[in-house]
């Protein structure tokens, strides 16, 4: 299993997803986690949604450093179809989570 996802509301009703990411090494078991998303944005899409982990891949030659040559472009359309938004944080750590989260945690879940 690369990801756990619960269901969580707050006194308010207000209900979040969350998913924790610890995505494989390897590529054709990372293709599962890719698909695991896509079922569970089928299900939740609606609702805000946070994903959070390492997907041990990377979108570009900026975000790799040292190791084997990446083939950047494979998750590019999961990205897409899941909405994803890419938050930089303080140096090199990037966090992925689903737009409607800014929202949120403005409105203080």
């Amino acid at each position: 299993m690369q990801q756990i996802t619960i269901q969580a509301v707050n006194k308010g009703s207000l209900i979040i997803i969350l998913s924790v990411v610890y995505g494989e090494n390897w590529i054709a078991q990372r293709e599962i986690l890719w698909d695991d998303l896509r079922i569970i944005h089928q299900y939740y899409g609606h609702k805000p949604w946070s994903i959070l982990g390492e997907f041990n891949t990377a979108r570009s030659i900026n975000e790799k450093l040292g190791g084997n040559q990446l083939s950047f472009e494979k998750f590019e359309p999961s990205i897409n179809l899941l909405m994803i938004v890419i938050y930089q944080t303080l140096g090199a750590l990037v966090t992925i989570g689903l737009g409607i989260i800014t929202n949120w945690l403005k409105e203080g879940f």
